[in-house]
């Protein structure tokens, strides 16, 4: 905080001394609203093909979507920042504080003598929030998009403008969205590492029927393992016959770091379906009320937006810059003249292999995503990460341009595709923090190959880490 600032709040509050209601309001005022953060998982692997026999799944770009469901505390936060004199929108719903499961507890009248305020339940701010339509999903979005604090929660990502419109469709343009229904699926089924199909049946990487998980006293997954979800009414605690548990304890995750959604609560999705005269929104996931299969890639259901229940929830999808880092290295000065300018030297495909990354350059973050294209299929790859930058030093039937330090991240199959992906996780794996800068680059098996050494290796890439 600057000098300048620091005096400001002096001088007012020595200006409200003598005006103590006032000088509270304004001293509520002038401190910053607690910002709502995510845990956020890159989901790569844009233009990926649908799941064979649903036709689900496929997404043309890379984006991010929220590991966990939206909690109690983050909603809490939300409606703090917007619904303090209340809201004509009804995002608070009251069953958040009457019925047992509800996770958020109202005070006060909505007046400016007297604003509502919110809190969450006992042991509940860790829990997904439940009793929210899919509206109240569009409004809270709307409002992360729109910066938080006292940001607008009618225009943005979904322009309800005062309304609860059904036939709203997101803008591309923004963001901050509900999950697409092929969004969801993808992050919740897709694994490229397996076929023949590359879904699994269900979000927990199996095709077995989830675990049912059990719970604590306070609501944390007592038998957490990767096949376990809250499931059909499993989770009892708080003298409740099945109640939601902690997000994430369950211990079980998609193929992308995703947790819960297999159980816990359905999530809404912003895919719209015909009803009769009527639209509503699909709903995809397990709940902690309904039976073993619900979770399953065939299954998905049609809800009335405008309803909540104790099994509703929501999780949220942001926009990811398409490229991060710069690169460098081309194929320029290549062995035996098979030179690409615009990749690494030219492999048995005809042309060189590229790397790119996409995600952030957050090492808090930690959602990187390091891809290679245009390699050639069924071939092994491993991407290095090194501190120094090297100026083309000829290596194999390319160069190598990385040295110092060397990280060695993991070995990949390339698909059929001539792909193949590592991250997101590696800051937090490698040690990697704010200020460190690194020079990544891609060596490949290639059997045929124009110079006959049997390998090769993309061009290079640099990333510096911000927190």
């Amino acid at each position: 905080m600057s000098m300048k600032t620091h005096d400001h709040h002096r001088y007012a509050m020595r200006a409200c001394s003598a005006l103590t209601l006032l000088c509270l309001a304004q001293s509520a005022q002038s401190r910053p609203a607690p910002q709502v953060e995510f845990d956020w998982q890159t989901v790569a692997h844009p233009g990926n093909p649908p799941e064979p026999l649903f036709t689900f799944g496929s997404t043309p770009n890379v984006y991010a979507i929220s590991k966990h469901e939206v909690t109690n505390d983050q909603y809490a936060e939300f409606l703090n920042a917007t619904a303090s004199l209340g809201s004509a929108h009804g995002v608070y719903e009251p069953e958040m504080g009457t019925d047992p499961r509800g996770g958020i507890a109202r005070t006060g009248s909505g007046t400016p003598a007297a604003p509502y305020a919110f809190t969450v339940r006992a042991d509940m701010g860790n829990k997904p929030v439940n009793f929210v339509t899919w509206f109240d999903a569009a409004r809270f979005v709307n409002w992360l998009a729109n910066g938080q604090g006292g940001s607008d929660t009618e225009t943005g990502p979904y322009a309800l403008l005062g309304g609860n419109p059904v036939d709203v469709e997101r803008d591309s343009q923004s963001t901050h969205f509900i999950p697409s229904d092929d969004e969801w699926y993808k992050a919740a089924y897709y694994d490229p590492t397996v076929g023949p199909s590359h879904y699994w049946g269900y979000p927990t990487r199996a095709n077995g029927v989830p675990t049912a998980a059990a719970a604590t006293a306070t609501g944390d997954v007592a038998n957490p393992g990767p096949a376990a979800a809250n499931r059909n009414r499993s989770a009892d605690w708080a003298g409740l016959d099945g109640h939601l548990t902690t997000v994430g304890s369950a211990g079980s995750e998609s193929f992308y770091r995703c947790a819960d959604m297999a159980g816990n609560a359905y999530e809404w999705t912003d895919t719209s379906f015909p009803f009769g005269p009527n639209v509503a929104r699909i709903l995809r996931g397990g709940s902690w009320i309904d039976g073993s299969t619900v979770s399953h890639k065939s299954v998905r259901f049609a809800g009335n937006p405008a309803a909540d229940t104790s099994w509703r929830g929501f999780r949220v999808v942001r926009s990811v810059p398409d490229e991060v880092g710069t690169p460098f290295c081309f194929g320029l000065a290549c062995p035996c003249a098979n030179d690409d300018a615009g990749a690494g030297c030219a492999n048995s495909t005809g042309g060189g292999a590229a790397l790119t990354a996409r995600g952030t350059a957050s090492a808090s973050g930690d959602d990187l995503v390091v891809s290679l294209a245009s390699a050639p299929p069924g071939q092994f790859s491993i991407l290095f990460a090194g501190t120094t930058q090297l100026m083309s030093v000829p290596f194999s039937d390319g160069q190598r341009c990385v040295g110092g330090s060397i990280d060695r991240l993991g070995l990949r199959t390339i698909d059929g595709a001539g792909t193949a992906t590592w991250g997101p996780g590696q800051s937090q794996a490698q040690g990697w923090s704010a200020g460190d800068v690194l020079h990544f680059q891609a060596w490949y098996r290639d059997p045929t190959g124009p110079c006959g050494s049997g390998a090769n290796a993309s061009h290079a890439l640099t990333v510096l880490f911000v927190p």
